[in-house]
């Protein structure tokens, strides 16, 4: 009988965004694209979120075997408070306190995560402890290439921007304690300005609508100013077409053993030590071709 692989998805009901990719990669996952694994989905509350309800019942009717999060432990705690506080003012030992205490408990709690093959945190929000990463070698999605830009989407396309690069990426890399700075695992990239594509046009409207510097001004937007930005749309969509691709076929070149992860290192199926990613460009490419048809 062959060995059933145990994938464990991590998420917060706290916006849609963690849904599409939680529900899109099960979809598949659940359609036969990663043979012989199962998946599960440990899901926290993250305060009194609206959309809990419904993605609790969503997993479920898709078939997901769900870990559900007691709110006791959340950053509702008045201990998360007080740590946070305690940050604020340069003590971030209780912050790493509470990580360690709170990590621990969920291992109580869900001690088969413990002897899951493989974890994915997909819209986690929080920061793993030293001590988890070490006993769990989770995987996260960061919205570029490794050893370039770090922060949140909106920080990466800002920087992508102001320097004028031409490419750009997504990358899935090991969870560390130091926030996106785990060694990369896979990766796959994309051109901003293709032939044929809108970036011109929306380059062109961009600069038309700067008295300043374009790529100055465009640095300096709003989170809430670049959701409403066609030029910061259009890469943003370049990035998220790619997402779930990327994510599936990496999840995949793990169970196949293409890709090993290892007490904190990265190694092909040979050994060898993948300094900067396993190049999934193609396999994406491919697959993006593929839904179009």
């Amino acid at each position: 009988m062959e060995k059933i692989f145990r994938i464990v998805l991590w998420t917060s009901a706290w916006n849609g965004v963690a849904w599409k990719l939680v529900f899109e990669v099960l979809k598949k996952v659940l359609e036969g694209f990663i043979p012989n694994s199962e998946i599960s989905i440990l899901l926290s509350r993250d305060g009194n979120s609206q959309y809990y309800d419904s993605f609790k019942e969503n997993a479920q009717s898709n078939g997901a075997r769900l870990l559900e999060f007691p709110t006791t432990i959340d950053f509702q705690n008045k201990n998360w408070r007080k740590a946070k506080k305690a940050a604020q003012n340069g003590n971030k030992e209780l912050v790493r306190q509470w990580r360690t205490e709170h990590d621990r408990e969920i291992l109580r709690l869900f001690p088969e995560l413990a002897t899951a093959d493989l974890h994915v945190a997909l819209g986690w929000m929080r920061i793993f402890s030293e001590e988890m990463c070490a006993i769990l070698g989770a995987i996260n999605l960061h919205p570029d290439l490794p050893g370039r830009y770090m922060g949140t989407f909106y920080d990466v396309i800002r920087q992508l921007v102001l320097d004028g690069e031409q490419i750009g990426g997504v990358m899935m890399h090991l969870l560390t304690k130091e926030l996106d700075m785990g060694p990369a695992i896979s990766y796959c990239k994309y051109d901003i300005e293709s032939p044929g594509s809108n970036f011109p046009m929306l380059w062109q409207m961009w600069i038309d609508a700067c008295d300043d510097d374009p790529r100055e001004v465009f640095v300096n937007l709003s989170d809430e100013q670049c959701d409403a930005n066609a030029l910061f749309g259009y890469i943003r969509g370049l990035g998220v077409a790619r997402e779930v691709p990327l994510i599936l076929w990496t999840i995949k070149a793990i169970v196949e053993g293409r890709i090993r992860i290892d007490n904190g290192q990265v190694s092909d199926a040979d050994g060898n030590i993948l300094r900067g990613g396993y190049d999934l460009t193609e396999k994406i490419n491919q697959m993006l071709v593929n839904r179009k048809e």
